[in-house]
């Protein structure tokens, strides 16, 4: 990970994910690759909890109406 910093760093990008993948060797290239997993894996769970927390709104809501 530490060369996909290093060319983060100096292609001037805020964020890892944005480097150029073209640049990195097929060692670098397998833990790029494992680390979006992670990060996707880590979105799709805050997403789940937004969405069941939303999914949960209404309810409460018809509750205090009646």
């Amino acid at each position: 990970m530490e060369k996909v910093r290093a060319a983060q760093a100096s292609a001037g990008k805020q964020n890892w994910w944005e480097v150029d993948v073209e640049g990195l060797g097929e060692e670098e290239l397998s833990v790029f690759v494992r680390a979006l997993e992670m990060l996707r894996a880590d979105i799709q769970g805050r997403l789940d909890a937004m969405a069941s927390a939303r999914l949960a709104l209404p309810w409460k809501e018809k509750q205090m109406l009646w």
